[in-house]
């Protein structure tokens, strides 16, 4: 990763512009080419630095969402291809690998009380997971939380 690569990723994890061209209001505010902040993020996507880059509104646009934290116990050797499998669920929002019984944990976060009910069926029921629970979210704060890039 270049010094153009971390300004990027500083820049993005701040503020994405909404606008009708983002990568125009980056490049100008960046003073780097639009093409090159293009072929940069998508390079950081392919080397995972970046999972997606989508708008996430809080309850203030979003009052009817339903939100849950997940705790899996998976077997070792699983865990990360189950994770490539939650990664390609768009109401997954965070997945993260702790040390404990419940080694892998995610966010769930949907406006259609089915989709959880469909997930728990469909994924949380795999051979691979021993156990889980489901911890729904009763109230929401915001954080914010930029990763060092240096």
């Amino acid at each position: 990763m270049d010094e153009i690569d971390k300004k990027i990723l500083r820049k993005i994890q701040e503020s994405f512009p909404v606008s009708p061209d983002p990568y125009l209001d980056l490049s100008m505010e960046l003073h780097i080419d639009r093409d090159i902040i293009v072929k940069k993020i998508l390079n950081l996507s392919e080397m995972g630095y970046i999972k997606r880059i989508v708008p996430r509104f809080g309850n203030k646009f979003y009052s009817n969402s339903i939100g849950a934290l997940i705790g899996a116990s998976v077997e070792e050797d699983s865990i990360e291809s189950l994770a490539e499998i939650l990664n390609r669920y768009g109401e997954i929002t965070h997945i993260y690998m702790r040390d404990n019984e419940y080694n892998l944990w995610f966010t769930f976060v949907t406006v259609d009380e089915n989709k959880l009910k469909r997930f728990k069926d469909e994924i949380l029921t795999r051979r691979e997971i021993k156990k889980y629970v489901i911890l729904m979210s009763e109230m929401r704060y915001k954080l914010n939380v930029n990763f060092g890039v240096d």
